[in-house]
């Protein structure tokens, strides 16, 4: 495994990405150990983690002397990683990169993506009359950016590796059209869509999953993050909803700025006392709250997964957001028939997918056992891992 950023040594380390997939590795029975490049300030590491430095990952000699079969990359394909994969295939490993990426390859063929994710990018400019010019400034520089930067560069590392992995459908679909935009041939790409290992704590409790508590719906997130997680979009969705459908209630996990704890307050009680900001709380008690809702919210206009759907996934609840290319990971769960997105970023649009999630789950139509069964089958890191190993053997 090779995570090709120097990522601290630290508790979410083999949490996530590379790491969990090391260990889940570990687990099923294979020799696996996490590369990763040298950090300034060094410290004891784990017997699994080998850090080297930037000369050796791009020497064809170093990776000789390991003495492996498979180097799997989780990496974004960006030009500098490039070297690292190519001196890996040239001391005779096979290299496989798992694409943390959504697919959308802006400005071709997603030229109409990018610019809607400009414009939801550009919703902090206080002036409503200079968004316009904010996303036609945003549309011009990330376009010239992502054309050199981002999409030429990865095609290029994608001729490089033996086998390529996605994370979700949109991203397989939208590479395969980056593949074409430049004048290659998808099928000539040995190419795989796995999903994104998600850790075991969020296997739900089997007993718990039928107590899905009616109309209960919760919201993960870096609420700091503004403009990623958008806390004001979650907001104005979250009272529309309470103020249609006084049955429901919403739990809000994660860190909360100031002006979240005041907007509550300042609340009328019959809508304060069904919203809970819960704050920072370890996984297993946000599984818990998973395990409990029937729906997760999602607010988030661009992101690569998001991760936080799968994992509600995982833990039987469906989801909601924003029918987007820029949110892959919630196009899956609606083509699997877990999910009901907003066709626009309207917040009754929002709300009203909430409210068909609900009637779904009132009519018996959503199952929280079948719904983690399923999920977890593909997602858990055991089994992510398990199906990985087949795939590369395959090769």
């Amino acid at each position: 495994m090779c995570a090709p950023e120097p990522f601290p040594t630290d508790e979410r380390l083999f949490a996530r990405d590379a790491g969990l997939l090391c260990r889940a590795l570990q687990q099923i029975g294979h020799t696996s150990k996490l590369v990763l490049p040298a950090r300034e300030s060094e410290s004891e590491e784990p017997p699994d983690v080998l850090r080297a430095s930037r000369g050796q990952l791009e020497d064809s000699a170093w990776w000789k002397q390991l003495d492996i079969e498979w180097l799997v990359v989780v990496g974004w394909g960006f030009r500098r990683h490039t070297p690292l994969i190519r001196m890996a295939r040239r001391a005779g490993i096979k290299v496989c990169l798992i694409l943390d990426s959504n697919g959308v390859a802006f400005p071709f063929p997603h030229f109409r993506e990018g610019v809607a994710m400009s414009w939801n990018k550009s919703e902090n400019v206080e002036n409503l009359f200079l968004r316009p010019f904010s996303t036609a400034a945003r549309v011009g520089y990330f376009g010239v950016k992502f054309f050199f930067q981002v999409c030429l560069s990865k095609y290029q590392q994608m001729k490089e590796v033996d086998l390529l992995v996605f994370q979700t459908p949109q991203s397989l679909y939208g590479h395969c059209e980056l593949i074409r935009a430049f004048g290659g041939n998808p099928s000539h790409f040995p190419m795989a869509m796995l999903g994104y290992p998600i850790p075991d704590h969020f296997t739900a409790n089997q007993k718990n999953q039928v107590l899905k508590s009616p109309r209960r719906v919760i919201a993960v997130g870096r609420w700091d993050a503004i403009t990623v997680k958008r806390p004001h979009k979650l907001m104005e969705i979250i009272y529309l909803l309470l103020a249609t459908e006084p049955r429901a209630s919403v739990d809000i996990f994660g860190l909360a700025p100031p002006f979240m704890s005041s907007w509550r307050e300042g609340l009328q009680s019959p809508i304060r006392t069904r919203i809970v900001l819960h704050g920072v709380h370890p996984p297993p008690v946000v599984l818990g709250a998973m395990s409990a809702a029937q729906v997760l919210l999602t607010t988030s206009p661009a992101e690569g997964l998001p991760l936080v759907a799968l994992e509600a996934l995982c833990a039987g609840c469906t989801v909601t957001g924003l029918d987007s290319p820029t949110l892959p990971a919630l196009r899956w769960a609606a083509i699997e028939d877990n999910a009901t997105l907003s066709k626009d970023d309207r917040a009754a649009s929002y709300v009203n997918s909430i409210l068909i999630e609900f009637d779904q789950w009132e009519k018996g139509r959503r199952d929280a056992s079948a719904i983690s069964t399923k999920w977890c089958s593909r997602l858990l890191a055991n089994n992510f891992a398990q199906t990985l190993v087949s795939r590369l053997a395959a090769q």
